[in-house]
C-alpha cells in the first residue's frame, strides 16, 4: 500500500515522495498519525523502488 507524510508539502516539489516498501527505514520514521494513503502525487522514494 503506498503512502506519504503530511508534511511533504512542507518540502520543494521535487523532493516529495511516497513509500510502498515496510522496510524503507524513512518511511518508518513517519508517525502512523502523520501517514496518508496513496501517492499524493508524488515520485517513488529511492529507497522502496526495488
Amino acid at each position: 500500500m503506498a503512502y506519504y507524510s503530511v508534511n511533504e508539502e512542507k518540502k520543494p516539489r521535487k523532493e516529495r515522495v511516497y513509500h510502498t516498501d515496510q522496510n524503507c527505514r524513512s518511511g518508518r520514521d513517519i508517525p502512523k498519525n502523520e501517514r496518508r494513503q496513496g501517492t499524493g502525487g508524488y515520485r517513488h522514494c529511492k529507497n522502496c523502488v526495488k
